[in-house]
C-alpha cells in the first residue's frame, strides 16, 4: 500500500550533543492506524537508549565498522552508527524499505547506509562486525518470530548489541531463550524513556559460541 506522503511528518533529534549529531526522522503516524507493531511511527525508548550506548564508545571502534542493524524501524540507531565512521546495513520487513530509504536520504548517508529488507530467519549475505537491535522482543505472543530473529543473529557469528524494554515478562522470556541457545550475554547499559512512567531499558551484549 501506497503511503500517504501528505501525513508523514518529520522531527529531528540531537543524539550526541558532544559530537553536535542531529538525525532528522520522516515518521509515518498512519502505522499508528494500520500496522499492529507501527515501528516507524516514532523514535521509541529502546533505540534511544542504545544511541545513549552507542554514544560512550570511542570513536576508533566504529570507524569502518562494518554494522547490520535488525529491525531497524526508522533507522536511527544504524545512522547514528553511519555519523561515527561506521559502514551500515539498515534492515527490516519490506514495507519499512521505502521510509528507511527516505530517512537515509533525509540524513545525506548514503554513502554510509544501505537499506534492504531482511526477514528473520535468513542468513544475511555479508560477514558483519557487529549486530544491532532495538524493541525486537515486545511481542510474547510470538515465540517463533524471536526464534527466528535469534537465528539470524547465530548466523551473523559477531556481537549482538540488543536495547530490551522490562515490559511484563519481556527480559525474562529473552534472556531464557538467550539460554537455550548457549549464547553468552551481558547488560552492559541500562537507560530509560524520558517520561516519567516509562520502563526501563537494558542493552545486552550477545555473544554467539
Amino acid at each position: 500500500m501506497a503511503r500517504r506522503v501528505d501525513r508523514l511528518w518529520t522531527k529531528s533529534y540531537r543524539v550526541d550533543e558532544g559530537r553536535g549529531v542531529e538525525i532528522s526522522l520522516i515518521e509515518d503516524p498512519t502505522t499508528w492506524e494500520s500496522d499492529e507493531h507501527c515501528t516507524h511511527f516514532c523514535l521509541w525508548d529502546a533505540a534511544k537508549v542504545l544511541i545513549e550506548y552507542c554514544r560512550g564508545v570511542e570513536d576508533d571502534f566504529w570507524r569502518e565498522r562494518r554494522v547490520l542493524e535488525v529491525g531497524a524501524g526508522l533507522g536511527a540507531v544504524g545512522m547514528y552508527a553511519a555519523h561515527r565512521g561506521a559502514r551500515v546495513r539498515l534492515t527490516d520487513l519490506p514495507r519499512a524499505v521505502e521510509l528507511l530509504r527516505r530517512n537515509v536520504r533525509a540524513n545525506g548517508l548514503q554513502k554510509r547506509c544501505e537499506v534492504a529488507a531482511l526477514a528473520w530467519g535468513a542468513e544475511p549475505a555479508e560477514k558483519y562486525d557487529l549486530l544491532l537491535g532495538s524493541d525486537l522482543t515486545f511481542d510474547l505472543s510470538k515465540p517463533k518470530s524471536i526464534d527466528m530473529l535469534l537465528d539470524t543473529m547465530a548466523h551473523c557469528r559477531c556481537d549482538a548489541w540488543i536495547a530490551v524494554e522490562h515490559r511484563p515478562g519481556e527480559v525474562e522470556n529473552w534472556e531464557s531463550m538467550l539460554s537455550a541457545r548457549h549464547a553468552a550475554f551481558q547488560v552492559v547499559h541500562q537507560g530509560a524513556g524520558a517520561s516519567r512512567r516509562a520502563n526501563p531499558v537494558s542493552v545486552y551484549k550477545v555473544t554467539w559460541p
